[in-house]
């Protein structure tokens, strides 16, 4: 399932998939690099978590950044619509307590998760 998330930067591109209802993963590609970039990997991590590959809004890929520009790292982190995401396996993270993300860069899936 393909969303398009809005936000004040623009409109993001999620791919999601996976069994509906399990655990969810946050798939980030590294800099100049698209969601696809998991592919390889999507049908294994995808057996027992629900798989949310974004396209990083400003980098390659097909989010549109036709908002207000990213000036700065508070902004690439404050980004992320994962609060108005629409299907309920987003929430599941914030009820259990514990973040999954996985990512070509470590440090954005770091910062991410707020450690």
């Amino acid at each position: 399932m393909i969303h398009d998330l809005d936000s004040r930067f623009g409109t993001t591109r999620v791919t999601e998939c996976g069994p509906p209802g399990a655990p969810p993963v946050l798939l980030l590609p590294g800099a100049g690099a698209t969601s696809m970039v998991w592919f390889a990997n999507a049908a294994a991590l995808g057996e027992a978590h629900r798989l949310l590959a974004v396209d990083i809004i400003g980098d390659v890929g097909r989010s549109v950044a036709d908002g207000d520009p990213v000036r700065n790292v508070d902004d690439l982190l404050g980004w992320h619509p994962h609060r108005r995401y629409p299907s309920p396996p987003a929430d599941v993270p914030e009820r259990r307590g514990r973040r999954r993300a996985a990512g070509c860069t470590g440090w954005r899936c770091i910062r991410r998760a707020g450690l």
